[in-house]
């Protein structure tokens, strides 16, 4: 049972939160510099179909190369000049390790806005030979919790190289109902455009009102080092310094955060810097474990709770010189986010400068593929990007 707070440190807590929220406005749980608006802030949904069956491995790689670049698009877009809330779903196809009753499908990740845990499985993810079913998957991706709200993107990308319309489920009938909801279909062929067009994942995309693109599988990432790297992920590494864990899920979440930082890492510098970045953003949210992360949102009150379950068994006066000690490492963690994720993003822009002055550095990529589709199609349902 979670002790309930007593007078003292709620009052902590409370003048707390409101010294920060007169001092600098309400702040994301991530960057602890975006303000929030009393404008709604706007959804993006997007469901990731990936084929994983035996020959796929290039896909899967290319998708954890790029996961934090992709991310980074959709959280550079606004509508009306507010940022997004991002939810990410996942599902895996093809692989015959999974039941032939199921359709060789599984749903990896629902919308979910904890990208660690995207990430997480993303990595965990191993191919397996199989059928590969575009319109069972396209069913089941059809059944997630889509928003039905104005001004929501929402879109699915489905990834494979076998025929668009193996299996018993037809494709049209199914693209046919996601259209009507507003949700995008485009499909990325593994393979030739014209081998693409014949299995008919052309097809595919017109009838989802999507765009259709192939892309090189078994293409590497090149990596190319920016004079902005080394810096980033030294500042990485103190951003993760300005976590405070709360609660019981707390230990495990900054475990996997860190573990998905050295994921990344594994897939390339890049990669790595991308998911520095990302971490600046919104986007990423931290708040269900993160004492900072909550301030930052301008609700102490799980920390109050966190707190007092802590300082329970403490004499009544103890109780609240730890609130106020608390308070004041909060206080200065949520300072020095603010320092640490300001000079990241200044430093990634200098970044994505040099960058753009390298030619073909990601052509034939997933990385490319998405990143024009989602601008297009998110500046099509009424985003700006810079």
């Amino acid at each position: 049972m979670i002790a309930k707070p007593n007078t003292q440190i709620r009052s902590a807590f409370a003048i707390l939160t409101a010294m920060l929220l007169f001092s600098a406005g309400p702040l994301s749980a991530a960057t602890g510099s975006e303000k929030t608006t009393t404008k709604p802030r706007p959804k993006v949904q997007v469901a990731f179909l990936l084929d994983t069956s035996s020959s796929m491995d290039g896909l899967i790689n290319q998708a954890r190369t790029h996961l934090w670049d992709i991310v980074n698009t959709i959280a550079t877009g606004k509508r009306r000049g507010v940022v997004p809330h991002i939810e990410i779903a996942l599902y895996e196809y093809g692989n015959s390790r999974l039941s032939r009753s199921s359709g060789y499908i599984r749903q990896v990740v629902p919308f979910s806005q904890d990208l660690d845990a995207l990430s997480e499985a993303l990595f965990a993810l191993t191919t397996n030979g199989g059928d590969e079913y575009c319109g069972w998957v396209l069913k089941e991706a059809a059944g997630l919790d889509w928003s039905a709200q104005q001004g929501v993107y929402r879109s699915v990308f489905i990834a494979g190289n076998e025929s668009f319309e193996q299996g018993s489920v037809p494709y049209k009938t199914i693209m046919h109902d996601l259209r009507n909801r507003g949700i995008i279909v485009n499909t990325i062929f593994c393979g030739g455009y014209q081998d693409g067009i014949s299995q008919q994942w052309l097809a595919g995309a017109q009838a989802g009102a999507g765009q259709y693109t192939v892309i090189d599988q078994n293409k590497a990432a090149v990596q190319v080092a920016a004079p902005q790297d080394q810096r980033l992920l030294q500042l990485n590494q103190a951003l993760n310094q300005t976590y405070l864990a709360y609660g019981a899920r707390a230990k495990k979440a900054k475990e996997r955060q860190e573990k998905q930082d050295d994921a990344a890492g594994s897939m390339g510098q890049s990669a790595k810097v991308e998911r520095a970045v990302a971490k600046t953003s919104s986007s990423y949210q931290s708040a269900a474990w993160d004492f900072v992360g909550q301030l930052a949102d301008g609700n102490a009150a799980p920390m109050e709770e966190a707190v007092a379950a802590e300082v329970a068994d403490l004499p009544e006066a103890e109780r609240e010189a730890k609130a106020e000690e608390l308070k004041q490492a909060a206080e200065a963690k949520l300072a020095e986010r603010r320092k640490i994720q300001t000079e990241i993003k200044e430093l990634s822009k200098e970044r994505r400068a040099f960058l753009a002055k390298q030619k073909n550095k990601d052509k034939g990529t997933m990385s490319e593929a998405m990143r024009t589709m989602i601008q297009t199609q998110m500046r099509a349902a009424g985003y700006q990007f810079k």
